[in-house]
């Protein structure tokens, strides 16, 4: 759900900034009087991008595909003029920078080609025998190929770099994951050898006050009996979460403020710990760097 929000979210700038670039291009095709057969079409192809993106239906591949060809038609009618070939540069690069959002390769290196070849058709058909190969003509034309070939290969650095992040992320999500589910089963395995000695003692002391007729040891007895069940706030204690944290690699074991338990439970597990049991478990589950000796 994310991703397919980011992905529209993605597509609304690029067609926002797009559809900038159009009625500033039919703008000025009004004012300069240029073909308008060419600007109805870029109108045209404008509304048939916005139906796209609003209704949804169309894959996200094919609706990148349709806005980048209309953004390459726009590019081209403004440059195939007199008046703009010099201009084509800076308008090629806002689209090399704008289409690098979609992380494809293509879309970069078609921008790169698509200028080198309206240059190329300017100086044949457009200007034709007028091309003056003056020293300023020439180190502007020079400058402009660099600048957009640069930026080509700037942007595809940058979207190697970012493909590169998104996999470091993702590798160490699944290893986070995995942590955590080594530690899940770990926290399992605790708290059953925990649960397993106190029952054992539970046991003992409901038969225990039977027998017992000194009062003060038949109180002491029951007052176990009844930590081993419930906590101070009422939950029974088989119901109760344990809450080990492993930090700066040490062990710490709370049980929801319950001193009785707390007492009774941290001597099980320093004895557990002594005679090895938890490092056991530990690196059963691959945890065991987490324990301090």
């Amino acid at each position: 759900m994310f991703e397919q929000e980011k992905q529209r979210a993605s597509n609304l700038i690029i067609l926002l900034i797009e559809t900038i670039l159009i009625v500033a291009l039919v703008g000025e095709s009004l004012l300069l009087g240029w073909d308008s057969g060419a600007v109805i079409l870029l109108l045209l192809g404008l509304a048939v991008n916005w139906a796209v993106y609003i209704t949804g239906k169309v894959p996200e591949s094919t609706r990148m595909w349709l806005y980048f060809v209309l953004a390459m038609l726009g590019v081209f009618f403004y440059g195939i003029h007199e008046t703009s070939i010099f201009d084509v540069a800076p308008l090629m690069i806002v689209i090399i920078i704008l289409f690098s959002s979609t992380g494809n390769y293509k879309f970069i290196n078609l921008c790169v080609f698509i200028y080198f070849f309206i240059l190329g058709y300017d100086f044949v058909f457009v200007l034709g025998g007028n091309v003056k190969l003056d020293a300023l003509s020439v180190t502007r034309t020079i400058i402009y190929l660099v600048f957009v070939f640069m930026a080509g290969q700037l942007m595809k650095k940058i979207m190697q770099a970012r493909v590169k992040e998104i996999e470091n992320i993702n590798k160490r999500i699944e290893e986070l994951e995995e942590i955590n589910r080594r530690t899940e089963d770990f926290l399992t395995n605790v708290s059953h050898e925990l649960r397993t000695p106190i029952n054992a003692v539970t046991g003992i002391t409901t038969i225990m006050p039977k027998n017992e007729d000194d009062v003060d040891k038949k109180k002491n007895i029951l007052s176990v009996q009844k930590a081993g069940y419930y906590t101070n706030k009422g939950q029974k204690f088989e119901n109760l979460g344990f809450d080990i944290l492993l930090n700066d690699e040490k062990i710490c074991v709370g049980l929801r403020n319950d001193s009785d338990l707390i007492e009774k439970v941290n001597g099980f597990l320093k004895s557990a710990y002594e005679d090895g049991t938890i490092i056991s478990l530990a690196k059963q589950y691959g945890i065991e760097n987490a324990l301090l000796d």
